[in-house]
């Protein structure tokens, strides 16, 4: 099998190149195929084997193998089936059987030796592509993907309370078992997301951009910022809230007022909250009326 770092095929490469561009409809992959070896291209030419690129992205549970002539080309993803770390594995594998397969190409120990390939088979692999994708609308109220609401099952004094845990991929919001019930049934109404946003939403924001601030401000840069997901999609939000960010992070991340970017990432909640509680108010006092 031809590899990278592989000595089957002395001289030989399989070498596969790609680019992502991101839009907010689409992402499209470039890929540029560098096949130097003279027996696999015969394969591939011949339609007894195909080069194929498999794109996983593992937070969307995205998963599909794409293939891709000689030369290279361009594929395109819808952006909502693509997440955060994405990463591109390119084969070449035997379309059909392929008996008596031989190279003159195979190394010394396997020189006049002949294979019988399956179909299937992998007779090459490339070296694996990666790369991040962004979320492409501009703010978080409608990209819950960052956010995990959770029961937790706690007792104590912390039977009663939200707790925030910032350690993993996402934020993860845990509530009282019985309230994260009436979480879900509210939810599912579409009536209340405002009041939902502010209660849940912007409390465990504030913790998450003063960890951030803190990360920034000990380690003098955004570095630490590519670690999880979270923090991943709220430095890019952040970036658009302060341009200035890139030329003196620390500076602009000491300034942040956390309480206050929360509310501006989901589009200040709480005046429609307000208002929609206040018309509910209304409707009740004219029934009372009535």
């Amino acid at each position: 099998m031809l590899l990278p770092e592989g000595d089957d095929y002395p001289g030989c490469k399989f070498i596969v190149i790609g680019q992502s561009t991101i839009t907010s409809d689409n992402v499209t992959l470039e890929f540029n195929v560098n096949l130097d070896c003279q027996s696999l291209r015969e394969l591939v030419e011949q339609g007894k084997a195909q080069i194929i690129c498999h794109v996983e992205c593992p937070q969307a549970a995205y998963r599909h193998a794409f293939s891709i002539p000689l030369g290279g080309t361009s594929i395109q993803i819808a952006s909502g089936h693509l997440s955060g770390k994405v990463s591109i594995c390119p084969f070449i594998v035997a379309s059909q059987d392929i008996p008596d397969y031989s190279s003159s190409l195979f190394d010394k120990p396997y020189e006049g030796m002949s294979f019988h390939i399956w179909t299937g088979a992998v007779l090459a692999e490339g070296e694996q592509l990666r790369f991040f994708v962004e979320t492409a609308r501009e703010d978080l109220e409608y990209q819950p993907d960052i956010f995990s609401i959770q029961p937790h099952e706690c007792t104590g004094e912390d039977k009663d309370l939200m707790l925030i845990d910032l350690s993993g991929e996402k934020i993860r919001i845990q509530v009282p078992r019985e309230s994260f019930a009436l979480y879900r049934s509210l939810r599912q109404s579409g009536e209340v997301n405002e009041m939902l946003w502010s209660a849940l939403v912007v409390p465990a924001l504030i913790e998450a951009i003063n960890e951030m601030k803190r990360v920034v401000e000990s380690e003098q840069n955004l570095d630490e910022l590519d670690k999880d997901m979270w923090s991943r999609v709220l430095s890019v939000q952040i970036k658009k809230l302060f341009p200035a960010v890139d030329k003196d992070p620390v500076a602009v991340y000491r300034d942040i007022q956390a309480s206050k970017v929360a509310q501006m990432l989901i589009k200040k909640p709480i005046p429609r909250m307000l208002r929609k509680l206040s018309d509910a108010g209304d409707r009740y006092d004219e029934q009372e009326g009535n």
